[in-house]
């Protein structure tokens, strides 16, 4: 803008530091060509002065954006909340939202767990917990709440307003029942076929705390909010200071993973500093939900290799987080990696099966000059969270020193 200014002053007022002197000038017009050379002076000046301003306040707030990709359920959502902890305002501003997905995602999970005994045709160990089972056989639209509730709290959270409480009271009507079920011989076995059923990572700790969350003045804690499914709807920017870092400003687009939203992430693939890639390494021994022939991992892997050698991407480097290793440790204590990817030859222990993935994911790069940062995660840990931000953190100064010719 200034810029276009300058061009214009000097259209206008002549180029003072080349003017133009007519031959004859008459001592009328040097007088005024003079007072119209000070006056361009005197204009260029104040153009230099509003560009430096602007270089300035630019150079000031030089910031790094940085895309948060991967599927559905990958813990994307889970890593923004940890930044909100560790270098935002915490979660004051959304933690009274939160106690209806909480409740929501309590009853999401006993839904699943009474549809799966249902079908089964087995029966609940304890008769006595007929009536409470009866009472969700009732309940029929509880996932489909939940992906509506997931849209209107982000809407809150953005306008600091709070929705309706029917979730919270539905909950509260069926805590007692919830409560007994969970309890239920029956119930804790239909548990153990979670990654079948389609039952969310966090299930076992909602269901554990269920008297609490049904306290009157029940407030959600960090871990409740950490641990809370959210599906994110359409694309999300959150901006975070970050002191004594260069740039000191990181702006993080968070995209639904949910294959009916990566239509929406070609627009925000432009001047893309870094890309934080998240993978369920738990997922190998699990499904879509929006189709259940594909594995989830095998998903993760062909998205990787999409955004991996996608044309705009190049060249650009990419933070590859493994993510819920501590589901992933309780699981294969259980469940065989080879049962689900026959080309894994190696042991069935966490240290075998995290160096496959990370094979696997490192070969779908095609660009060997492309830098490819790998971290194993646990999203919900803040302690490790903590370490693992200050590495992206260095990992982002590195590049912006790079990208400055500076290294």
């Amino acid at each position: 803008m200034a810029s276009s200014a300058r061009s214009m002053a000097m259209s206008d007022l002549g180029d003072p530091f080349n003017p133009y002197i007519p031959p004859n000038e008459t001592p009328e017009e040097k007088k005024r060509r003079i007072q119209r050379e000070k006056e361009a002076k005197k204009h260029s000046e104040a153009i230099d002065r509003q560009l430096k301003a602007e270089k300035e306040e630019m150079e000031k707030t030089k910031s790094a954006k940085l895309l948060l990709l991967g599927s559905s359920e990958s813990g994307k959502t889970t890593v923004l909340k940890q930044l909100k902890i560790i270098h935002g305002n915490g979660l004051e501003e959304e933690r009274r939202q939160y106690a209806r997905i909480v409740h929501l995602n309590v009853l999401t999970a006993m839904k699943a767990l009474t549809s799966e005994l249902e079908s089964s045709g087995n029966s609940l160990d304890d008769p006595k917990n007929e009536e409470h089972l009866e009472k969700f056989q009732m309940l029929t639209t509880i996932k489909v709440t939940l992906n509506r509730n997931s849209l209107t709290v982000q809407a809150a959270i953005r306008d600091k307003k709070s929705d309706d409480d029917t979730a919270s009271e539905t909950f509260r009507e069926h805590s007692e029942s919830i409560q007994a079920l969970w309890s239920d011989a029956a119930i804790r076995k239909c548990f153990e076929k979670a990654s079948n059923i389609g039952l969310q990572d966090s299930a076992k700790y909602f269901l554990d705390h269920v008297e609490r969350f049904a306290q009157p003045d029940y407030v959600p804690t960090d871990d409740d909010i950490l641990q809370a499914r959210v599906r994110t709807i359409g694309v999300t920017e959150h901006e975070f200071r970050i002191k004594g870092s260069d740039p000191e400003i990181f702006r993080i687009f968070d995209v639904g993973g949910h294959r009916s939203q990566r239509q929406y992430w070609a627009p925000y693939f432009d001047d893309v500093n870094a890309i934080i890639f998240m993978a369920a390494v738990s997922a190998f021994d699990q499904v879509l939900e929006e189709d259940s022939d594909v594995n989830r991992m095998r998903d993760s892997l062909q998205l990787f290799d999409t955004i991996c050698n996608h044309p705009l991407f190049i060249n650009t480097s990419i933070i590859l987080f493994l993510n819920k290793i501590d589901i992933l440790k309780k699981k294969i204590q259980k469940v065989k990696v080879k049962d689900y990817f026959e080309e894994y030859k190696g042991a069935n222990d966490f240290q075998s099966v995290t160096k496959f993935f990370q094979r696997q994911f490192l070969a779908k790069n095609s660009n060997t000059e492309k830098h490819i940062y790998v971290h194993f995660t646990h999203a919900t840990d803040t302690k490790q969270m903590r370490v693992i931000v200050a590495s992206v953190n260095d990992i982002v100064q590195r590049m912006n020193l790079k990208a400055s010719g500076l290294i």
